[in-house]
């Protein structure tokens, strides 16, 4: 009799641990749903680079698998006990009693396991965001994301999980080569069996967007979809997601979904409930005025993204010196820059690569013209535009005043004269952040690379800048860049610039794991060029002094061969 009451009691104190611990998990489900400044513990202990909420909801969850275990044990153990009985009563009660609750006792347990779960997938959600993404083995996934950057797809408009996007908005995508037309574009519309448009909520059954009017830039790789019905409402956020299917080719018909990224690439954004009625301006220029080498490329960088279609091979950008001058031009920068190079044959750079030169010793004119205006300002007219527009259709603010007035009060136009010089000098980086072999770095820090000189801009896209990990893992990238004055802040309107600051956009580190470490590799090749069209090479700067002879900068330090993780 004393036996069955120990017996008893036991039970009871079991179960009165498992509704402790339940307790305990609810109070940690609440404080995770608050800021109680828990992050700065978590780096203090360097126990991982993960939230410490999400460290301490996992250990709750093992400890609830360990108690499930136990309680199983019970069980199994209570089943014997009453198998083994003989017929004694005593001893078939007491198996029954442990049974009982055994069985209440996991009950509870896979409960509380799977609540714990729940709270787990929600604070990774929170702490790496939305669109599907999740953690499998301790690495971030975000699904379909891998051919921004290592992939096919060089940048797109709206970015990544952008937020505040107007209803009015544009969506344009860029390709790194030129892509079958027709399987982007049936008609006048997008072709949506490979491009498909929803909210977030439908992107897996639809309906998709159908009424969008599609068009293509000269090259075949940068496209515009223009929804013809606003996105979302005017009552709350709406959130948006774009899926390439895999069915689409390159130009040359092979796909242009391969590898491990052969499924297809989806992003998602956030429409607001408001309209973009603001018309975009000229953030800076260069060159802005003075004497400059011959060889140096024109660059007009935009306060906010424009309509590639509107400013690529379309007249509306005029560059001329005693005649309109013969030269492409070419949209960079996450669609806010535009650069001009002549097809003048001059030189040739460190890399063995052409430079292409401006008339010598002459005054050169840059004219930027802005959009005829249709019945509802600062939007345009429409398609085809004859002047710079923004991703919503409004018009080029060229005097700055705020309000779009259309051709030809708000055209811009700037001169500045040529030498009969040639700048041959390659550039070098400055400086960057993190630091070669820096540790604990943010799981969402930014990658940023200074550079001596000024860049050309449309040559720091995913083409030419890389960020690679090891082990290899699904981590999209993308960049953005800045020109900076001589004390490093944002170059004006009226400022002429001096260097460049490029900035690498990515999906988030992999936190550190007992099992892995994972190093990251941001590169830059010789593709990266100044606006005087010198490739970046060799590889030197104050982060490695690398020559003619020892051209490549390989983690910090110089080296004959081209680095192994490029």
């Amino acid at each position: 009799m004393l036996n069955d009451k120990r017996n008893r009691k036991f039970s009871r104190t079991a179960i009165l641990v498992v509704s402790v611990l339940a307790v305990f998990l609810f109070a940690s489900a609440t404080l995770a749903q608050v800021d109680v400044g828990l992050e700065e513990v978590g780096e203090t202990t360097g126990l991982s680079g993960q939230d410490i909420r999400i460290t301490i909801a996992k250990i709750i969850r093992n400890a609830f698998a360990l108690l499930g275990i136990i309680a199983v044990g019970i069980f199994v153990f209570a089943g014997y006990t009453y198998m083994t009985a003989g017929g004694d009563a005593g001893k078939v009660e007491t198996a029954k009693a442990w049974m009982k609750n055994a069985v209440i006792g996991i009950l509870i347990m896979l409960s509380a396991f799977g609540i714990t779960q729940f709270i787990i997938n929600q604070l990774e959600g929170a702490f790496y965001g939305r669109g599907g993404r999740g953690i499998v083995d301790g690495i971030p996934f975000d699904p379909l994301s891998g051919s921004l950057g290592r992939g096919i797809v060089q940048t797109h408009y709206p970015a990544r999980n952008e937020t505040d996007v107007p209803r009015n908005t544009m969506i344009s995508i860029t390709f790194k080569e030129a892509v079958l037309v027709e399987d982007i574009i049936e008609g006048d519309l997008i072709n949506v069996e490979n491009i498909r448009i929803s909210t977030s909520a439908e992107r897996d059954d639809g309906p998709y967007l159908e009424n969008v009017y599609a068009r293509v830039t000269e090259d075949h790789r940068t496209f515009v979809f223009d929804p013809q019905d606003l996105l979302g409402s005017s009552g709350e956020n709406t959130w948006y997601t774009v899926m390439l299917e895999s069915d689409i080719d390159l130009a040359d018909g092979t796909p242009a979904f391969g590898g491990a990224f052969a499924d297809g690439y989806m992003w998602e954004f956030e429409v607001s409930t408001v309209l973009d009625l603001t018309p975009p301006r000229i953030e800076s220029v260069v060159p802005r005025s003075g004497t400059h080498p011959r060889n140096i490329v024109i660059q007009i960088n935009f306060d906010e993204p424009v309509d590639p279609t509107s400013a690529q091979g379309s007249g509306n950008l005029v560059v001329s010196s005693a005649g309109v001058l013969a030269g492409e031009f070419s949209v960079g920068n996450g669609y806010r820059s535009v650069e001009f190079q002549t097809d003048d044959l001059c030189g040739m750079n460190s890399c063995g690569g052409e430079v292409y030169c401006l008339p010598a010793n002459s005054d050169i004119a840059v004219l930027v013209r802005a959009a005829s205006l249709g019945i509802d300002p600062p939007a345009s007219f429409g398609f085809p535009y004859d002047g710079i527009v923004d991703m919503v259709g409004n018009s080029f603010d060229g005097n700055n005043d705020g309000t779009a007035s259309g051709p030809p009060d708000d055209n811009f136009e700037w001169t500045f004269q040529t030498s009969n010089t040639i700048d041959l000098t390659p550039p070098t980086i400055e400086s960057i952040t993190p630091d070669v072999d820096e540790g604990s770095v943010e799981l969402d820090a930014p990658i940023n690379i200074t550079f001596s000189k000024v860049m050309s801009v449309t040559t720091l896209d995913t083409r030419n800048v890389s960020l690679l990990t090891s082990p290899m893992y699904e981590l999209w990238y993308d960049t953005r860049s800045t020109n900076l004055d001589d004390f490093g802040e944002p170059a004006g309107r009226e400022d002429n610039p001096t260097k460049t600051r490029l900035e690498i956009k990515h999906g988030v580190f992999a936190p550190s794991i007992p099992e892995t470490r994972f190093d990251y590799f941001p590169g830059v090749s010789s593709g990266a060029k100044d606006v005087m069209q010198n490739c970046y090479f060799p590889g030197s700067g104050g982060i490695c002094e690398a020559s003619p002879d020892i051209p490549y900068c390989c983690n910090g330090r110089p080296s004959a061969d081209r680095c192994e993780y490029l």
